[in-house]
């Protein structure tokens, strides 16, 4: 079947399917979107994949690559932290960043990303003293979104660089758990760029409350 938009293919049937049907696994396919075929020309429109002077096939494969050099830190990480989590982005997102970024230097910061929850705001400033002590973290990269906070999110963020390896980086977000809720119930609308004040003024709240 040849899904109606992108939004629920996973990264597998992304690479490896063959969206037009015409023989070739989207990897291999200079043109994986026919837009001479009607069933897929809707798909194509939305996909955010206009761009036909570059190859789909090229693209996968060095982000694929790309994505998976950040692995092994990852998972070191997470060793290394217990009760931590995290995740490698899939690779139609990382496309979608790097052409919203326009291959900025560094490519994307977050293709590699974990997360650390404490118990509160105090907890949270304690851990990140913690692991700024335990590796090396880019201050480009770092942001405090307790003090100046984006929306409903309030958070502390971290560049980090792997000792074995510097010039991978993953992001590390240190926050409370009762704003990691917040996060994932305000995360479909952060997606559309559209958070409703009530998720705001709630997360606002917590804060007061120390969280």
């Amino acid at each position: 079947m040849i899904p109606k938009n992108l939004g629920n293919v996973t990264q597998r049937q992304f690479i490896y399917s063959d969206f037009d049907r015409d023989g070739l696994r989207n990897i291999d396919d200079p043109k994986p979107f026919n837009k001479k075929k009607a069933v897929v020309k809707n798909m194509y429109d939305k996909s955010g994949y206009q761009d036909r002077d570059v190859k789909l096939s090229e693209e996968l494969r060095a982000i694929e690559h790309y994505n998976n050099a950040r692995k092994p830190f990852l998972k070191k990480f997470l060793r290394e932290n217990r009760g931590s989590f995290g995740r490698i982005k899939s690779v139609p997102s990382t496309i979608k960043k790097l052409r919203e970024r326009f291959l900025e230097k560094g490519l994307v910061g977050d293709v590699a990303a974990a997360s650390i929850l404490t118990k509160n705001r105090v907890g949270a400033y304690r851990k990140a003293r913690e692991i700024k002590r335990r590796y090396k973290y880019d201050p480009d990269l770092t942001d405090d979104f307790y003090k100046t906070p984006n929306g409903s999110h309030y958070a502390l963020h971290y560049g980090l660089f792997d000792n074995r390896n510097p010039s991978v980086k993953m992001e590390l977000q240190v926050k409370s758990r009762k704003m990691y809720e917040m996060d994932e119930k305000v995360h479909p609308y952060y997606k559309k760029k559209k958070i409703p004040k009530k998720f705001v003024k709630e997360a606002r709240r917590y804060f007061k409350q120390g969280y």
